[in-house]
């Protein structure tokens, strides 16, 4: 599997965390001096130019799913205007709230071989005949914990399709879905009072699973046993699996 564009994933969701010490006094100094602070830049909301907004307008009242506005921006970068298509209602002249037709579908994937040494000189991983399932609609015992242990349920119940409260640098933006927040942090100051009327919600559908039958020869697994072995600790809880994922493209 040298040489190869590689996807690795896990059976359960990570999330990792990293921190960089604090440079004091003159390090600091040299520091700034050697990363400059990037230069600013900004744009108006502005009547789009050069654009055919009638005949996208024309295109998005096709839509019966899912609710769109136009906008243009001119940049301060290079004096250009660039126009877009946003999902949700226009904040500036129309606040409101719309629910956006959501499908979530969960991936299997199955590799069929398991890692048994690792050349670090040539890259080269030797692997066996194995089995593994990465399943997210059944139970992992290995890394969760019952009843949190189903991977979809877990999603579900995530502040990305059920409510939680946000503060964003210091401001609360209400209790809504997390790209529904993040979108009204997006306009808070254009909203204004009707801050409370704007939502972009997820109406989110679950279907069925589609499988991922991986060959051996695009992909592997690691057992926790073999990443300990040759990364060394923390240890993994459940299998690490390595996927070429130009195989996808085909």
């Amino acid at each position: 599997m040298k040489g190869k564009r590689l996807l690795l994933f896990v059976c359960a969701i990570v999330t990792l965390c990293s921190a960089a010490p604090t440079l004091l006094g003159q390090e600091q100094a040299q520091e700034q001096v050697k990363n400059p602070r990037l230069q600013g830049h900004f744009t108006v909301r502005r009547p789009a130019q050069g654009v055919d907004l009638d005949a996208i307008k024309g295109e998005m009242a096709k839509s019966t799913t899912l609710p769109l506005w136009t906008f243009d921006v001119h940049s301060s970068r290079d004096g250009q205007s660039y126009p877009g298509v946003m999902v949700g209602l226009d904040p500036f002249t129309s606040p409101g709230s719309v629910s956006v037709p959501t499908q979530v579908i969960p991936v299997i994937i199955k590799t069929h071989t398991t890692a048994v040494s690792f050349d670090s000189t040539t890259g080269i991983l030797t692997t066996k005949p194995a089995l593994t399932i990465f399943d997210p609609t059944v139970a992992d015992t290995a890394c969760l914990a019952a009843p949190n242990n189903v991977p979809t349920k877990l999603f579900k119940e995530s502040p990305i399709l059920s409510p939680a409260t946000f503060n964003f640098g210091g401001t609360i933006v209400g209790r809504t879905e997390y790209s529904d927040a993040f979108q009204r942090g997006n306009f808070w100051k254009a909203l204004g009072s009707n801050v409370s009327k704007y939502h972009v919600l997820l109406n989110a559908e679950f279907l069925d699973p589609i499988t991922i039958d991986v060959p051996a020869v695009y992909g592997t697994t690691l057992t926790p046993a073999f990443v300990l072995a040759a990364l060394g600790p923390p240890p993994d809880c459940g299998p690490l699996g390595i996927v070429d994922f130009g195989c996808l493209d085909n």
